[in-house]
């Protein structure tokens, strides 16, 4: 997420990775969120492939996800505020292969 904001120029405000899933707040005014979720997604899965933790063929993702827009500060902070207070969780999730 961090090198995809890079490159783009966006910002990366808070960020949460969970053990299934993730929740990203960023500023990416030339593209509509959807877009910014498939290009976090292409990024993880190249790395996640040559980093050997999933297979060539494997499915890593669901096919959407959700997205949203903020429109106000009041938003924008509220959605940080959850955002920043999401914690792993101690055990890992059933399809875990590192189970």
């Amino acid at each position: 997420m961090e090198e995809v904001c890079t490159e783009r120029q966006w910002v990366l405000h808070e960020k949460s990775v969970l053990n299934n899933h993730v929740h990203v707040v960023v500023t990416a005014p030339d593209i509509v969120p959807e877009n910014v979720m498939k290009l976090f997604k292409a990024k993880a899965t190249m790395r996640l492939r040559k980093g050997g933790f999933v297979e060539s063929e494997e499915k890593i993702w669901t096919q959407h996800g959700s997205t949203k827009y903020v429109f106000d500060e009041k938003g924008f902070q509220a959605i940080c505020e959850y955002v920043s207070k999401q914690k792993p969780d101690e055990q890992k999730p059933e399809w875990s292969a590192a189970q």
